[in-house]
């Protein structure tokens, strides 16, 4: 019995230092990110990503990280698995279709931006990423996209 509460014990601990690691690996390369210095920040963010593959803020970070540098494949890499998850929050979305769009993808990109206004129908900036990409083909339909996200999320 002392053997089992001392592993606990032991477990515990050391989930609790690994947590700690994380968050402050994670503030530590957003940091670093928002300075501009991409290289710190994708060393310290990579690491936090490899400690927790299912800490979403680390790899959105991570992938703005990619994104930042036009190094859109790893960035779309990186975000792809989480466009899966029911974890996926409507940032995900955004980022997903700004690497298609940046890849040349329109039609990637128009797929991953409705599947997120689908999930996320009162987000404004989806809408008007689809806005835009259809403002981009010269499609009519680019209005009554932003007029709707203006109308779902008028801040």
């Amino acid at each position: 019995m002392r053997k089992t509460i001392l592993l606990l014990f032991i477990l515990g601990y050391h989930a609790g230092i690994q947590a700690q690691d994380l968050k402050r690996l994670h503030e530590m390369g957003k940091n670093y990110l928002i300075d501009g210095d991409y290289s710190n920040a994708e060393s310290l963010l990579s690491q936090a990503h490899r400690l927790d593959s299912n800490f979403l803020p680390a790899a959105k970070d991570l992938t703005l990280c990619y994104f930042f540098q036009k190094d859109y494949k790893s960035a779309l890499k990186t975000i792809q698995p989480y466009i899966d998850r029911d974890s996926a929050d409507d940032q995900c979305y955004q980022i997903a279709g700004n690497l298609y769009k940046s890849l040349s993808q329109p039609i990637e990109c128009e797929l991953i931006l409705k599947k997120g206004i689908q999930k996320f129908q009162d987000n404004g900036p989806l809408y008007n990423a689809l806005g835009e990409l259809y403002s981009d083909q010269k499609k009519p339909e680019a209005i009554g996209f932003w007029e709707k996200g203006i109308q779902n999320d008028p801040a």
